[in-house]
């Protein structure tokens, strides 16, 4: 079970939008934070995923991820805890 929510920018002080999300885990289940960077990728390049490659989009954005430090990719994408 998990719990989301968008704060839209005419509700809040700043004009930001803000994304949160959690995410019921076991206690003391150790976590990481990892942030990814804005790349910009080649051309038909792929990603690796566990089982397949799949296509690479041109940009990625820029990402904070919250995860049990035991699988790959993320449980949570918070995406920029404040977007413009």
């Amino acid at each position: 079970m998990c719990d989301t929510v968008v704060a839209l920018g005419n509700s809040i002080k700043n004009k930001k939008v803000i994304f949160a999300k959690n995410s019921v885990r076991q206690k003391n289940e150790p976590s990481e934070i990892l942030h990814v960077p804005r790349k910009k990728h080649p051309k038909r390049s792929e990603v690796k995923t566990t089982y397949i490659s799949i296509p690479q989009v041109e940009e990625t954005a820029e990402v904070v991820l919250c995860k049990p430090i035991w699988i790959w990719g993320a449980e949570m994408v918070p995406m920029n805890t404040v977007l413009p």
